[in-house]
C-alpha cells in the first residue's frame, strides 16, 4: 500500500452541510481507497473503491459488516 495520503478536508460527502474528514491512499495493485468519517464520531463509516484507478468508485463498504456493494451504474 502506497504511504501518500491525500486528506480531503473541506468536502461535504454525504450532502449534510458538514465538512467530513477523509483521505485517499492508492494500494500496491493500483486500486484507490477513500475512508471517511461522515458523522464526526472520529470513526471511518464509509469506504469506497475505485478498482482500476481511474477516478470513479465501483463499490462501497460498510466497514462495521465488512459488506460490499457495487456503486449504482458502475
Amino acid at each position: 500500500m502506497s504511504e501518500e495520503y491525500v486528506t480531503l478536508d473541506d468536502k461535504d460527502l454525504n450532502g449534510d452541510g458538514v465538512v467530513d474528514q477523509a483521505k485517499v491512499y492508492t494500494l500496491d495493485d493500483g486500486a484507490n481507497v477513500l475512508e471517511a468519517d461522515t458523522d464526526g464520531d472520529g470513526e471511518v463509516d464509509l469506504i469506497a473503491i475505485d478498482a482500476d484507478g481511474d477516478g470513479v468508485y465501483e463499490e462501497t463498504v460498510d466497514p462495521a459488516t465488512g459488506e460490499s456493494t457495487a456503486v449504482t451504474g458502475s
